[in-house]
């Protein structure tokens, strides 16, 4: 999901519409030209806000008779300017978009088209055009922006806005349902649900169900039944859910699943069985529960066996090798953009789909330093009790920091991850020890004026200790390592709502008081994201000590570079950032004597 980095137009798109009168898909054609007249300045069914910022006008106009401006020459740089409609989403389909012409004088932040699906007070979907830098002068352009069809959405707002300073015309808004006019958009889909509440689960339940999740895991990845794609897994978990959540104890609950797996059908006797060689076996699976009869009594465990006893070599429906790297691939796994929450449901499909992929495919899980089973069992509760899709989504992100894994995260919905809000302050923060330092300005224009300057060490954020917001917000950086965590934190920690700030600060041995203003990204800059130091790939830092980082090295300079090491007492090898080229070899060809192993490659089964 694209979130707009200009936060505030959220609320105020949404303050704007709520004064408007109401506009639908059918209605709409003669609104999107700006040609109906309206209540003061603005056009029929449009509202704008500030006040005076945004009006209809006739002498600057791409087709037709008026257009619209958006004027803040004569407004704050920090803030911005929208213009703003909303229909219901009562119409179905993949792709909404929205065209339209653009004009642009003196724009200091940027000008865009933007559109957002809502679902209650949550916003689903977004997109706008920050990321496209449209300012300064231009004449008139076609643009677009475009959000997926979320069918747990019930309301469409879109526009244009203007940040910074300067003015921005916009005419001929086109609002597209894959390709087609909205008004001629089929209607919507119904959305599927699982017909499974929730409530507050017992400690029973969350039991019954953690056992119900491993059990489904396994038969996905090792009944033949299954791995031939002969069902719908999916289908079948919701299947059997609802008597695992009913059973008054753990016996039934056993039954139950017994019960829904006699329903399967009998495993056939395999001729060529799969077997499973200790040869340079690294990570093995953990099935020594299946064999745990006081867990799932003796007939589930039995059926559980003659699963395993059965399986078919090379026979897997919802994985796939990728060609050489041997990586798993997930095939067939259903996305379910439709989904109206909250629905119990899907809510725990997700979290049994996710746990199980690490379980049976994670190379490192045995690294995640946690005990996957009690992990599952802690989230059970969470998820299924989630009333919105951003309660959901913050429970999963947490569940995923439990991976311990940089590489892994909820990458569409970062803008949900405290601290929220699309504002900051103008600086760029790096931790030292437990400290959040001001390491350099995002923007050497509006830094400088923040009163904070580089070395001051934050202690507090409107009037909450930095320690405090650490802890209170680390569960949700999936992060493999401490010094990760802080990293990604620095980059977002003063993230908050637009306007003044309270600040303490540690500046020189002195603890002093600061009030600074978050601005939108486009005026606050982005943080840095380069954590070594300026200047080329190799530099002599003394006439003793070489230094050479990876951020931008050239691997046709590598023996260049290792010529003018020679004779120095030490060589500093920056890797504190991705290397610009694969230099491995160039490299590490220089630095050993023999042929040394360095890295060692395994691959799934």
């Amino acid at each position: 999901m694209r979130r707009l980095a200009a936060g505030m137009l959220i609320g105020m798109a949404t303050m704007a519409c709520a004064q408007s009168a109401p506009v639908t898909r059918k209605n709409l054609a003669g609104i999107l030209g700006f040609e109906r007249p309206g209540s003061g300045s603005l056009p029929g069914g449009w509202t704008g806000y500030p006040p005076g910022t945004v009006q209809r006008e006739s002498s600057v106009v791409h087709s037709g008779h008026w257009a619209v401006r958006l004027d803040r020459t004569h407004q704050p740089g920090g803030g911005l300017s929208a213009l703003t409609a909303a229909i219901p989403i009562d119409f179905g389909g993949k792709t909404i978009e929205l065209r339209g012409w653009l004009k642009t004088r003196n724009v200091s932040g940027f000008a865009g088209l933007w559109i957002r699906e809502d679902a209650g007070q949550s916003a689903v979907e977004m997109d706008n055009m920050q990321n496209r830098r449209l300012h300064g002068t231009h004449g008139w352009r076609e643009f677009s922006v475009s959000v997926p069809v979320a069918g747990n959405a019930d309301r469409l707002l879109f526009g244009a806005l203007l940040s910074g300073t300067g003015v921005a015309w916009v005419d001929g808004l086109r609002l597209l349902v894959d390709g087609k006019p909205v008004a001629d958009a089929p209607p919507p889909t119904r959305s599927p649900s699982s017909g499974i509440p929730v409530a507050t689960l017992t400690p029973l339940q969350i039991d019954n169900l953690s056992l119900l999740a491993r059990v489904w895991g396994f038969l996905k990845y090792y009944d033949p039944a299954v791995t031939s794609g002969h069902y719908d897994w999916d289908a079948e978990l919701l299947r059997v859910m609802p008597a695992v959540l009913s059973a008054p104890g753990a016996a039934a609950s056993h039954a139950a699943i017994s019960r829904w797996i006699d329903s399967l059908g009998p495993i056939e006797p395999c001729t060529h069985c799969a077997t499973l060689s200790a040869t340079g076996l690294v990570v093995h699976p953990s099935l020594a529960w299946i064999h745990d009869t006081r867990l799932l009594g003796p007939s589930l465990s039995h059926q559980l066996e003659i699963v395993y006893k059965n399986r078919v070599p090379g026979q897997q429906y919802y994985v796939a090798l990728a060609p050489q790297v041997r990586n798993p691939v997930f095939l067939h796994e259903k996305s379910y953009v439709s989904i109206r929450f909250p629905d119990a449901g899907y809510q725990l499909l997700g979290l049994f789909r996710l746990w199980n992929i690490v379980e049976y495919w994670a190379p490192d899980r045995q690294d995640v330093g946690e005990n996957w089973p009690d992990v599952l069992r802690a989230f059970i509760p969470q998820a299924a009790e989630a009333r919105s899709w951003n309660a959901w989504t913050l429970v999963m992100m947490r569940f995923i920091a439990e991976i311990h894994d940089t590489h892994a995260n909820l990458w569409t919905s970062l803008a949900l991850r405290p601290p929220t809000g699309f504002c900051r302050l103008p600086v760029n923060l790096r931790f030292i020890g437990v400290d959040p330092v001001v390491s350099g300005y995002t923007s050497q224009k509006t830094g400088p004026t923040s009163g904070l300057q580089p070395g001051d060490v934050i202690q507090a954020i409107g009037g909450v200790s930095v320690q405090q917001l650490v802890h209170r917000w680390a569960p949700f950086y999936a992060d493999s390592n401490r010094a990760a965590q802080r990293r990604d934190m620095a980059r977002t920690l003063t993230n908050g709502r637009c306007g003044p700030v309270r600040l303490a600060l540690r500046r020189h041995a002195k603890t002093i008081a600061l009030t600074a203003r978050r601005l939108p990204i486009a005026d606050a800059g982005r943080a840095a994201r380069k954590q070594d130091r300026p200047g080329p790939a190799f530099q002599m830092l003394s006439p003793q000590i070489a230094y050479l980082k990876l951020s931008n090295v050239k691997a046709a300079d590598v023996a260049h570079y290792m010529e003018r090491a020679q004779g120095t007492k030490g060589l500093i090898i920056d890797l504190r950032n991705y290397p610009s080229q694969f230099v491995v070899y160039a490299l590490g060809s220089l630095l050993v004597r023999k042929t040394t192993p360095f890295a060692q490659f395994t691959i799934a089964s």
